[in-house]
């Protein structure tokens, strides 16, 4: 477990996720729904891309989740949650290691099946309409994210849990349960936004995804490698058109389980 974070108490760990439910649900009922999501449309276009909608929606869960329930009724610290500003320099040198790692690995893919093909959005309308929605990502969903799901309640759930369970038996239970919620907590999203049925298949992809998230947490010991990770598996800022939907997973997939390990044993070998 990353760090040694204070232990909330139960009644705090419940009004955390009630906040969390309701920020959810806010963030997609209402952010995400007309006249807002207009309005936040208007302000996309007008700051060229720079100011993207996820970076304005996910205050909500920010303000409330984190702010209210996290540091306010739990009393936790930054530090707590894995959030500490030692780890800003080396997560965004990590960050900048894996976007350089995507770059050539969708080369390659694209070398393989028929060519690259340059993303023409960086000249046409800008750098803004590519780069902004990555910085919507690393300053809203994915901080906000992980500053819940892997920050909070993974060591929160396994803190309690090894009152019940022996050695790394609570740690395992903790992650399946913090990460499951990661996945339910998706659920308004289905149902406001793109407006489908939340279907077994999705529970388990996010739930694997959630997974590999918090595994980059543990082996980096660095909540904002997370964040950045998460960010580029979201908005990859491609320079070359990434590969089709099923191979730019794969790609994903494997670069980030590759790349804690390699921070992880840099980590060791320094430390020795």
């Amino acid at each position: 477990m990353p760090g040694s974070p204070r232990e909330a108490s139960a009644r705090a760990v419940v009004a955390v996720l009630a906040l969390q439910v309701v920020a959810s649900v806010l963030a997609n009922a209402v952010v995400f729904q007309k006249p807002v999501l207009s309005w936040l449309g208007q302000l996309y276009l007008a700051t060229r891309g720079w100011v993207h909608p996820d970076l304005v929606a996910n205050a909500i869960p920010l303000v409330l989740v984190v702010g209210v329930g996290m540091l306010g009724l739990a009393r936790l610290r930054l530090r707590d949650i894995g959030l500490r500003a030692t780890a800003v320099g080396p997560a965004l040198l990590a960050t900048a290691v894996v976007w350089l790692g995507l770059q050539g690995l969708f080369a390659a893919a694209a070398l393989f099946y028929s060519g690259p093909t340059w993303v023409a959005a960086w000249r046409d309308p800008g750098p803004g309409y590519i780069l902004g929605p990555l910085l919507g990502q690393v300053l809203g969903n994915a901080l906000a994210e992980e500053a819940a799901f892997r920050g909070f309640w993974f060591p929160q759930l396994g803190l309690k849990l090894q009152r019940r369970l022996a050695g790394r038996r609570a740690w395992v239970a903790a992650a399946f349960l913090s990460q499951g919620l990661f996945a339910l907590m998706h659920i308004p999203n289905y149902v406001f936004v793109q407006h489908q049925r939340f279907l077994l298949g999705d529970a388990l992809r996010l739930l694997v995804n959630g997974l590999i998230l918090l595994w980059v947490f543990v082996r980096t010991q660095n909540l904002l490698i997370a964040v950045g990770v998460h960010a580029l598996w979201n908005t990859p800022a491609a320079v070359v058109q990434p590969p089709a939907d099923w191979l730019r997973y794969g790609l994903l997939v494997s670069w980030t389980l590759a790349f804690a390990e390699l921070w992880h044993w840099g980590r060791r070998a320094k430390s020795t």
